[in-house]
């Protein structure tokens, strides 16, 4: 089922189907209505592999070798061609969430799932609710989850943003300032426990040729406060995003792996097409007592916030 939200700013499909962002348009003084996502033929969505759009647990990012120990009980989860879980295989992201209508409103979309207990190989049986609400100019969404065991969770959402008013145009003349220089170090892609500096994106900085698919550090604390964790712009379109959540760190990706396929508008995508802005509890963070705390069971409900905030500059 496809659900419809509207206000005079902002207006999206989602798909029930893995609470998928299918388009986010957003209103340019300008140049009326712009796309802010790439955006596929619906019937390329349950072939793609990359997550497009759509919510991603029961854990973001990478879990080493899908391995992880809860009260000396060991777990493995599927793994994908690297070796390494990724974005807890494709559990939430591949079914067809209820859609809670009598909750719901031409502004705000909620969604319920249970998740039984070794679903992808995680323990619990883990009831997950999502909301996603315009407010003005801004799409916020919320996520809560209870589980009757101790099991890791990390959710979050996968749009892969262009703000071009042209898709096959790429990412590469967007600028970038984050609210961090701080990411962790990685080993085949996993934080070995470290960390390091990179002040590149301090200032608005364009990606100079460079790849990125790294996790940069909020919060070293599940402190729950709202913070704006980046700053995207485009002169073009002249469009700013914002990202502001909850969650302890976010990973930034620039669409190195985006396959060469048509949009729903015929645009040729490919490599650095799009990219995704995801806040999440830290990648492997099961595995790394000093990490901010990322089991949750029945006395720890998950409760996190994401916004994604526009404006014309």
């Amino acid at each position: 089922m496809i659900i419809h939200l509207n206000n005079e700013h902002i207006s999206t499909d989602i798909d029930t189907v893995g609470c998928t962002f299918l388009n986010l348009k957003v209103k340019q003084k300008s140049l009326g209505w712009v796309n802010t996502i790439l955006s596929l033929g619906y019937d390329e969505y349950p072939k793609q592999d990359w997550f497009c759009g759509a919510i991603i647990g029961r854990y973001a990012n990478r879990i080493k070798n899908g391995r992880f120990t809860i009260a000396d009980q060991h777990y493995q989860i599927p793994t994908c061609n690297e070796g390494n879980a990724l974005h807890g295989n494709h559990g939430l992201d591949r079914v067809d969430w209820n859609y809670d209508k009598l909750r719901s409103s031409k502004t705000i979309a909620c969604f319920q799932y249970k998740s039984p207990d070794g679903d992808q190989g995680f323990p619990g049986d883990v009831e997950f609710e999502v909301s996603i609400q315009l407010e003005d100019t801004s799409v916020k969404i919320d996520y809560y989850a209870t589980s009757d065991q101790a099991t890791p969770l990390s959710l979050t959402h996968h749009p892969y943003f262009n703000l071009n008013t042209k898709h096959s145009d790429l990412i590469t003349n967007h600028s970038f300032k984050f609210e961090s220089k701080e990411l962790l170090v990685l080993e085949n892609m996993v934080p070995n426990g470290k960390s390091k500096v990179d002040e590149h994106f301090l200032i608005n900085s364009k990606l100079d040729g460079k790849d990125y698919d790294d996790c940069f550090i909020m919060n070293e604390s599940d402190s729950k406060q709202l913070r704006k964790h980046a700053q995207i712009q485009n002169l073009g379109s002249r469009i700013q995003l914002n990202v502001l959540s909850t969650l302890p760190s976010f990973q930034f990706y620039t669409g190195k792996w985006i396959p060469d396929i048509q949009d729903i508008n015929t645009n040729k995508l490919g490599p650095n097409a799009g990219f995704c802005i995801e806040p999440q509890y830290y990648p492997d963070g099961p595995n790394h007592e000093h990490f901010p705390n990322c089991i949750f069971g029945p006395h720890r409900d998950y409760q996190h916030s994401i916004i994604y905030q526009f404006s014309n500059i």
